[in-house]
């Protein structure tokens, strides 16, 4: 019945369980507001144990156990738990160049060899050309309804919710959409942005952490992409979502705001092409 006493400190006052040697700032919101709406109950092995009626604490235990499984994992790979956000902005402009080949569809070298168009060797461009052709249409694979298929890789690998926030906000102001004369097709530009461009910021981000290069670099980064995804969610939700004030770089509540914007404006387009 009794837990060794110089881990007790560590356990969550629900249930008991050890917490994550690392708590993300979204358990600590939710271990705080359970907190608040519980009464002491110390017990055995936890003197600081609470109890409250299930829908209070009943969340926090499923994310922390499901962060005491993730943690270890991203430990493993190398996945960070924190991020420069405030220096993510700059990070991001400087990549302009290559998304510009992209927007273009420009021809860039290979690995310093084989010139080739830049959208032939974006992994983005061809699954969303396959994903449109089998959806029946460009607007169809930019549908909200269909936006749940590719959940996944439209995930920003580690960087999380919070990270796709700020580089999809920086994405649309370096290509604001009325300035746009290139040939998406079959996408229309707002997909174009969303599963093109976004994702190969986050492809790029990472290979920067990693110091990965050439196309086996590129080729590696969007496997971390794919892999950290899940981690990115858990441990970086949008800013709002953990009650944060600001991200360091003064971005967080304005890219929110813009963002909500432009998806609003996105919705009533394809409802009057419907």
């Amino acid at each position: 019945l009794f837990i060794d006493p110089t881990v007790d400190g560590h356990l969550c006052p629900f249930c008991d369980s050890s917490l994550p040697p690392f708590i993300s700032p979204y358990l600590q919101q939710l271990l705080d507001k359970a907190k608040a709406k519980s009464q002491g109950n110390p017990r055995p092995g936890n003197p600081q144990g609470m109890s409250s009626s299930l829908e209070v604490w009943a969340s926090v235990c499923a994310r922390h156990q499901f962060e005491s499984d993730l943690l270890p994992e991203a430990e493993r790979q190398g996945w960070p738990t924190e991020i420069a956000w405030g220096t993510l902005k700059g990070r991001i402009e400087s990549l302009k160049p290559k998304l510009v080949d992209l927007v273009n569809n420009s021809y860039v070298s290979v690995d310093g060899g084989e010139r080739v168009r830049a959208r032939d060797i974006c992994v983005f461009w061809k699954e969303a050309i396959e994903e449109a052709q089998t959806l029946g249409g460009s607007r169809n694979a930019g549908k909200v309804r269909n936006q749940y298929l590719n959940f996944d890789k439209s995930q920003l690998g580690y960087y999380g919710e919070r990270g796709w926030t700020i580089v999809y906000q920086v994405v649309s102001d370096m290509f604001p959409i009325n300035q746009q004369l290139a040939d998406f097709r079959p996408l229309v530009f707002n997909t174009f942005m969303e599963r093109i461009l976004v994702p190969e910021v986050s492809k790029l981000l990472i290979m920067e952490d990693k110091g990965l290069e050439g196309s086996g670099g590129a080729v590696e980064a969007v496997s971390v992409m794919r892999q950290s995804s899940r981690y990115g969610v858990a441990m970086f939700p949008e800013a709002n979502d953990i009650g944060e004030e600001s991200d360091g770089g003064g971005l967080s509540d304005d890219l929110m705001l813009l963002r909500a914007n432009k998806k609003r404006e996105e919705l009533i387009q394809e409802n009057d092409f419907d």
